[in-house]
């Protein structure tokens, strides 16, 4: 593997995070290419149709870019994402407490956003981001509901947690040499690909959770399970609640207590999921030998 002639790992991180963009644009023109060969549109499609449109994005748009940095590095992926035996069982109890936090944190603040006058644009934003999760969220069997959180949340937490906290998060503490501004950069890309300004604060909080809880375990499996756990709670809610209570909104009493309680959640996890953690001697910045160097 280490015999190749071409290796990335011989480049200066910026350069390196050319290639990634290089990769990810590629990757995304084969996802609209093969979209537009099977004839997907997230407006007209079935609700079959969206879920395949979803599988293909998460699959060519930030799993093969990311599969191909690290293979042309050259770095085994299992080395290079921190994939690392959860040693610790009562963090398999933690983690579904930190998915509470960040699920009540993120609805409470959507919440309060939702409530603020955005603009013409935010409101469109938002309008097709409802349409497409309600065209999505069509389940009446117990068969569907798990196709949808193969696709909504396990889907997701794999390749995105892969794409953002694997290659996106070390390449910002390649440039800012400190864990707490690669984290804030990382999340506020992760928000932005979400397309909602009325959502891109409490999604950039939750990437902020993301980013810290891989910087505090050094392990991508904590990140996977915690934004699978998070992703599949939404579908599950989604399934329980009938159409009326979805449409409606709570006072703004019960979502400020959403957003103290996830915080206070939020804060106590992370504190315990750090304990006991060996992470000083995991290199977080991008692999970079000079040419010549052994």
């Amino acid at each position: 593997m280490n015999n190749r002639l071409f290796q990335l790992q011989y480049f200066a991180p910026a350069v390196q995070l050319l290639f990634f963009f290089c990769f990810f644009f590629v990757a995304n023109l084969l996802q609209l290419g093969l979209n537009q060969a099977l004839s997907i549109n997230a407006a007209t499609g079935s609700s079959l149709q969206v879920l395949g449109m979803m599988s293909i994005n998460q699959l060519l748009g930030f799993l093969l870019p990311a599969l191909v940095f690290v293979w042309l590095l050259p770095q085994p992926p299992a080395t290079f994402f921190h994939f690392r035996k959860i040693e610790k069982t009562s963090d398999l109890l933690t983690l579904p407490l930190l998915a509470l936090g960040t699920l009540l944190l993120v609805l409470g603040l959507a919440e309060m956003i939702r409530k603020l006058p955005l603009g013409q644009i935010a409101d469109e934003l938002q309008a097709q981001r409802k349409n497409l999760e309600s065209s999505a969220l069509q389940m009446h069997s117990v068969a569907e509901v798990l196709l949808r959180i193969i696709v909504m949340a396990l889907l997701p937490a794999v390749c995105e947690e892969l794409f953002f906290r694997g290659i996106l998060q070390r390449m910002f503490h390649s440039f800012f040499k400190k864990p707490l501004p690669a984290i804030l950069a990382t999340a506020l890309v992760f928000a932005l690909f979400h397309a909602s300004w009325y959502n891109y604060l409490p999604i950039t909080i939750a990437g902020f959770i993301l980013g810290f809880t891989y910087f505090y375990t050094g392990n991508i499996w904590y990140n996977i399970i915690l934004h699978f756990l998070v992703n599949g709670t939404q579908i599950l809610i989604a399934f329980f609640q009938d159409d009326t209570a979805a449409e409606s909104s709570f006072p703004l009493t019960f979502a400020t207590g959403f957003v103290i309680s996830g915080l206070f959640l939020c804060f106590a996890a992370l504190k315990q999921l750090r304990k006991g953690k060996q992470i000083s001697g995991l290199n977080w910045s991008m692999p970079y030998r000079q040419p010549g160097q052994n």
